[in-house]
């Protein structure tokens, strides 16, 4: 049984103590009613007039029960509640940078791109404007879509300016070749598109600290058709801070099923 707060627990106590006077009263009085000459019938209403009373206290003191559990059981939630609150602040990173943030709350920090090179290009049938970046594998973080619940940014540097973009395989089957020739041996082509389309902006809704910033996408399912058109893995491209001299980072990630 759950314990009572304090107050209530005055109040039950107080309760009892009247009752149980009341009990001793109404016995007493009826036992000196015996002694007094009375009908039958008169006897029996006095008995029934206690018996009423005592139903009405016993009710009384359920009802008061009652209202005292409830009111534990919304202080023990409203504890546990802050509880989770302070574990949750508890477990937020330490350090800057960007984390994936899964289904269990738990935060796995994404490796940025370290020697990724970028060539800014323009469709010759569309006459749409993307940009080729060559990427190592190891840097490109793949992460678990069902899993998947959010990203958490730490650090005001990387807040300063935040741009997410779909990211899609390169369809040049010589994608190491020219890998090679833009000074990343070993590295895949992919194209940065839509680059008037800041999803961070457009697609993300977020919760803003003084330094950091947890988000989430507003449509999961608009999201997995626009960056993948039904196909997985399917990737993004962020970029975070003004510039690398300024603390900004690029990062490659991409959602496998």
């Amino acid at each position: 049984m759950l314990k009572i707060s304090i107050s209530w627990q005055k109040k039950l106590c107080i309760l009892i103590f009247f009752c149980i006077f009341s009990i001793i009263f109404l016995h007493t009085s009826l036992s000196k009613a015996e002694d007094i000459t009375l009908t039958e019938e008169q006897k029996k209403q006095l008995q029934e007039g206690v018996k009423e009373q005592i139903k009405k206290m016993k009710e009384s003191m359920e009802k008061m029960k009652q209202l005292s559990d409830q009111q534990q059981k919304s202080e023990n939630q409203e504890q546990t509640q802050s509880q989770q609150s302070i574990q949750q602040a508890s477990k937020e990173p330490e350090w800057d940078g960007i984390y994936v943030v899964d289904n269990s709350g738990n935060y796995n920090e994404l490796i940025s791109l370290s020697g990724a090179k970028a060539q800014r290009q323009k469709g010759s049938l569309t006459g749409r404007q993307y940009v080729t970046i060559t990427i190592l594998p190891k840097e490109v973080n793949n992460v678990p879509w069902n899993d998947f619940k959010g990203f958490f940014f730490k650090g005001q540097q990387l807040l300063q300016l935040v741009k997410v973009h779909k990211l899609t395989t390169s369809p040049l089957g010589l994608g190491r070749v020219f890998s090679f020739l833009s000074g990343v041996p070993g590295g895949d082509q992919y194209n940065i598109e839509d680059l008037q389309n800041n999803l961070y902006a457009s697609q993300m809704r977020c919760k803003t600290k003084s330094d950091s910033a947890y988000c989430e996408f507003k449509d999961r399912e608009y999201i997995k058709n626009y960056l993948g058109n039904g196909k997985s893995p399917f990737c993004l491209f962020m970029l975070t801070g003004e510039s690398p001299e300024k603390g900004g980072k690029a990062y490659a990630i991409c959602f496998v099923e």
